[in-house]
């Protein structure tokens, strides 16, 4: 039995991804005069509407610029190249060598999309990550594997078992269907300025305002 995994979501726990749109909101308004409130509120338009919602970014760019996605694709990355948006602390997180812990990382998003910003992401690269198209919390009661012994793993995320198992958010829905079990831990990072920090988590997750502090 291995020691502990721990699940971390990428969008607002490790990636800061409001500062990453804000960047490409500026490019694309200096380079292409997009209007960036006119772009904001045409997300929904290209964002599923199921619990697991996923945005695509390369379809609402096709769909307001003249210009092939591919065009805009390599200009972003030019303006952004060697930019790390990972948050100060997941990246001490990530860079302590985690001693008996595995880290992997579960997105939910448009694959092409989400692959594209782990680009920005330079700690997380020797990761494992999965990107999915449902409810966090729905994926991990269904791929949770438990022993007699209670070690556990979780499907394609991990070939080993767990004496513990934690998973790490910024949405309160992400828990809303997990099932408190032993050994299981759930930790809801509170990020300054999200909207999903103003809202109560379930009395079984633990608030944190950093990942240093999942203990």
């Amino acid at each position: 039995m291995a020691g502990r995994l721990v699940i971390l979501d990428f969008d607002g726990t490790v990636f800061d991804t409001y500062a990453f749109y804000g960047d490409i909101l500026k490019l694309l308004h200096a380079r292409y005069q997009v209007n960036s409130y006119r772009f904001l509120q045409q997300i929904d338009r290209y964002t599923t509407t199921d619990d697991g919602g996923t945005y695509d970014f390369f379809g609402h760019v096709r769909a307001t610029l003249p210009l092939p996605a591919e065009r805009i694709t390599a200009d972003i990355k030019i303006a952004l190249a060697g930019r790390n948006y990972v948050y100060a602390d997941a990246a001490r997180f990530l860079a302590d060598g985690g001693g008996d812990a595995t880290r992997t990382v579960l997105t939910v998003g448009e694959p092409s999309w989400q692959a594209f910003k782990f680009e920005f992401a330079a700690p997380i690269q020797p990761l494992t990550k999965l990107i999915i198209q449902v409810n966090k919390g729905d994926y991990l009661m269904r791929h949770l594997s438990v022993r007699p012994d209670g070690a556990m793993t979780v499907g394609p995320l991990a070939a080993d078992y767990y004496r513990e198992v934690s998973l790490v958010d910024d949405k309160t829905t992400t828990f809303e269907k997990v099932k408190p079990r032993a050994g299981l831990k759930l930790f809801r990072i509170k990020r300054p300025g999200e909207k999903y920090a103003l809202l109560p988590a379930p009395s079984h997750v633990r608030d944190i305002a950093h990942l240093t502090d999942i203990a």
